[in-house]
């Protein structure tokens, strides 16, 4: 049913027509007006924020050093660095754009990690990230931590081609197109079957103990409420609205096709009918009375409802309530009866999404810090990429991009003011506009234009003992 909503397919329902009618069934709403789907693109975006265009994440990677000192802080930077590659050689802003979107629509995404030595053209480390929807995957979370599983199957039906290049199966003749995968896991072993026969990946029987220790899928809900497990689809309380939107608008729709086409009527007509020319108008002739009669020939018009009235402003609060349950103020949609609005004032227009969306990172957050943690013991684990123990259970945080282009601005006025009263370093400021790949490097060049800009400046001649200054 969700799913249905979010691709519009469940505006295709028909109605029967009545018995000994010919015509064929009719759409239940022909409109199939669908505010699912852009509403969940519109979440999505400003979930994201103004991303800078680097090769950054969607949400950078934060360890704060689990000690003092410079090993400890060079611990964590390194480790830093290799989470973002792993993000960045598994297409990590798309990927996440779109597992974020599946989120907002179905209330939640499923992330799944794996070794995968086979690099590619493209890849330094054998680490995919696979997003999967929750329509395929079962699991039984630890009850104190929904972001740690203790067991795991992800099911699918895939194509019987694929099952046997990619993964060794060998089927029989009589097999269908497709066949089924089963992955299961727990943190002490793991095991996956297709057709019930063990699947062989790359050579290797896809079964045995489970070194990592951990269950290596992470379910990123879009919200959820204490003691939950699965998120909130974002329409999930209010699908019967849309349903009465579209019913309502269609009522609308047909009573403008009535007052339009509807029947004119006359009488005391004692001959056909013929359409006059005159001036460029065409009128209907309506010729003589009937002899005897007494009546005057006579035309007129059905009265027709008000359209205009009540029913259109019941159209434009159902649209408004829609809006305001999902969370996207008409703002958001591109509409904004205010001419020149202040930063305050958008700001407060936007206050519902806004609020909403911190609601939304922070979940996001809790589940990036889970996998990029289990990103690190996988590296640590297979001895790849410099990693080890001392690499690992630093304190993480992710650090979003500002939500909105005008927010950026912000920030940035923000740092330059901080630093003409020197109270940020240069470091921190180039760190907080996100855009600078290589912070050190950037200094070295910001030192050497000061530099060439000072050199280019006249300096003052200094005057000898009893000597005029040159005119």
């Amino acid at each position: 049913m969700l799913w249905g909503h979010f691709y519009g397919t469940h505006w295709d329902e028909t109605v029967k027509q009545k018995r000994g009618k010919t015509e064929p069934a009719r759409l239940k709403w022909p409109l199939r007006i669908n505010y699912v789907q852009p509403a969940c693109l519109i979440h999505t975006a400003v979930w994201a924020g103004d991303m800078p265009d680097t090769s950054e994440p969607v949400a950078k990677p934060h360890l704060e050093p689990s000690g003092t000192g410079k090993l400890a802080a060079r611990a964590a930077e390194h480790a830093t660095d290799k989470i973002n590659q792993v993000w960045y050689e598994n297409s990590g802003r798309a990927k996440l754009m779109a597992a974020n979107t599946v989120a907002q629509a179905v209330g939640g995404v499923v992330f799944r990690l794996r070794m995968d030595t086979d690099l590619g053209w493209r890849r330094t480390l054998p680490i995919r990230i696979d997003t999967i929807l929750p329509d395929n995957f079962v699991c039984i979370p630890d009850v104190s931590d929904p972001y740690d599983l203790l067991e795991a199957w992800h099911i699918v039906e895939m194509p019987l081609r694929m099952a046997e290049r990619q993964y060794g199966y060998v089927g029989k003749k009589r097999d269908a197109d497709t066949v089924q995968m089963v992955e299961h896991w727990t943190r002490d072993e793991f095991k996956i079957t297709i057709g019930d026969k063990v699947a062989t990946f790359r050579d290797v029987k896809m079964e045995g103990d489970n070194k990592l220790g951990f269950v290596p899928f992470v379910y990123m809900p879009h919200v959820r409420h204490a003691g939950a497990f699965e998120g909130i689809p974002l329409f999930a309380q209010i699908l019967s609205l849309l349903e009465e939107y579209n019913g309502r608008m269609a009522n609308e729709g047909d009573l403008f096709i009535k007052a339009i086409h509807s029947m004119p009527w006359i009488r005391n007509i004692s001959a056909k009918l013929s359409v006059a020319n005159i001036g460029g108008q065409r009128f209907i002739d309506l010729g003589k009375g009937r002899a005897g009669t007494g009546g005057e020939p006579a035309m007129g018009q059905q009265e027709q409802p008000n359209v205009g009235g009540s029913l259109t402003n019941y159209n434009e609060r159902l649209d408004n309530k829609i809006k305001e349950l999902s969370f996207t103020p008409e703002i958001i949609w591109g509409s904004d009866s205010g001419s020149q609005r202040s930063g305050e004032s958008r700001d407060r227009l936007l206050l519902p999404l806004t609020i909403h969306i911190n609601h939304e990172r922070e979940f996001s957050t809790q589940a990036f810090n889970a996998l990029d943690e289990m990103i690190l013991r996988m590296l640590a684990a297979n001895n790849l990429a410099g990693i080890n123990d001392r690499h690992l259970n630093h304190r993480m945080a992710q650090i979003w991009h500002p939500m909105y282009p005008a927010d950026r601005a912000k920030l940035i006025e923000e740092v330059e003011r901080r630093l003409l009263v020197n109270s940020l370093s240069l470091e921190k400021a180039l760190e907080m506009y996100g855009d600078v790949e290589d912070i050190d490097a950037e200094i070295a060049l910001i030192e050497a234009w000061a530099k060439k800009k000072a050199a280019a400046i006249p300096q003052p001649v200094e005057k000898k003992n009893n000597e005029e200054p040159a005119e």
